[in-house]
């Protein structure tokens, strides 16, 4: 199964926000490598965080990259304003907001509500694996499920 991918552009350490999107099964892209970069423009990414905080001129022509063809869900951090760039409209209706600081944590919920509300598929959990009569198997989080009907 494909781990989506998420883009980091975020202001200063990033290793807490790599680790935690890692544990919870994304694939995680540093803005800051230029690999990353090039692999974004070859195969696309399938989520963004965008930290205006971090001041980067070149944040404005990522946002609007992002948002050109395919839309990728972003979510823009910021401290005080949403930066005029990012102001939402019909073509960044799935982005969301959020204001800094924002835990590791709370960053994993926020991808992953944006992942399912764009219609992608939680990392670790697969889609129905076997089904055999009235029973029903899967898996969520690498823990197996067994549904029975019973009549």
């Amino acid at each position: 199964m494909n781990r989506p991918s998420v883009l980091l552009a975020l202001d200063g350490g990033s290793s807490s926000y790599e680790d935690a999107l890692t544990a919870a099964g994304f694939e995680v892209l540093a803005a800051t490598e230029p690999e990353a970069m090039d692999r974004i423009g070859r195969d696309g990414v399938d989520l963004a965080v965008l930290d205006y905080d971090r001041g980067e001129t070149s944040d404005e022509a990522l946002f609007a990259f992002l948002h050109t063809d395919r839309s990728v869900p972003t979510i823009v951090l910021f401290t005080d304003e949403i930066p005029d760039w990012a102001v939402p409209d019909a073509q960044t209706r799935g982005d969301e907001y959020a204001r800094t600081p924002n835990p590791p944590e709370a960053l994993v919920y926020r991808l992953q509500a944006l992942l399912i509300q764009s219609g992608g598929t939680l990392p670790g959990v697969a889609a129905v694996v076997r089904l055999d009569g009235a029973e029903l198997e899967a898996s969520a989080q690498g823990t197996g499920i067994r549904l029975i009907a019973t009549t």
